[in-house]
């Protein structure tokens, strides 16, 4: 429901979302975490710079890192009354407008013989304008602030901890056990989308060939509605 909220405010024109088959699920972001693993287990990481910096150098191209202080609430922006049904079955989502409505186009595999079904979804799309911010839970984090306060203590009189180190982390439990002063971002002031270039299939076509006979022979109908709660 994010990707049609994004549809709605035009932050995007289109979301195509496609669940791979079981056992051809790796994908290229698997192998950047894997670089960043080896880099991480190389070196102590003891302040979230260390982190961001390690998660930077682990790969190329290099890696944009952000720490968000606060976030929109987008789970309880999602309380609508209408729920969907039936998203297990399909794998292929595309979320665009048709006519002005926010509308799911659906099927079960990317095979350019299934035609897409459709479901308008404009009804119980969110508003993203004046969505909540989440809130911290300041009481259930008091305890864990006084336990890591101590444990700080004791490891920077065991040399673990560098005198900035020090500092950094006795600023960031200051920060953390308090309510986040930072506003995010509002989503509906995100600029709109700008069209792109087509892209072509760049798939060998006997690969293409043997896995659109492999989809054909996983492929039965499915139904994507909206129910009550």
């Amino acid at each position: 429901m994010f990707l049609c909220m994004l549809v709605q405010a035009e932050v995007l024109r289109k979301v195509k979302l496609t669940f791979l088959m079981v056992g051809h699920t790796h994908e290229d972001v698997d192998q950047m975490f894997s670089c960043i693993n080896r880099a991480a287990n190389q070196r102590n990481l003891l302040t979230l710079e260390h982190l961001h910096s390690v998660c930077r150098e682990g790969f190329t191209p290099t890696p944009k890192t952000v720490h968000l202080d606060s976030l929109w609430d987008f789970r309880k922006l999602a309380t609508f009354r209408g729920v969907l049904q039936g998203i297990q079955e399909p794998h292929v989502f595309k979320i665009h407008k048709m006519d002005g409505d926010v509308t799911i186009s659906y099927k079960n595999w990317p095979l350019q013989t299934e035609p897409y079904r459709h479901l308008r979804v404009r009804d119980i799309v969110p508003n993203l304008e004046e969505p909540s911010i989440v809130e911290p839970n300041l009481g259930k984090m008091e305890a864990t602030i006084t336990d890591m306060r101590r444990d700080l203590k004791r490891w920077a009189e065991a040399g673990k901890f560098s005198e900035s180190e020090c500092q950094w982390w006795n600023d960031y439990l200051i920060r953390l056990g308090s309510t986040p002063s930072v506003q995010p971002l509002a989503p509906t002031s995100l600029p709109t989308f700008v069209e792109a270039g087509l892209e072509g299939n760049s798939l060998e076509a006997n690969l293409a060939e043997a896995l659109n006979r492999h989809m054909d022979r996983l492929q039965h109908s499915a139904s994507l509605r909206i129910g009550r709660r």
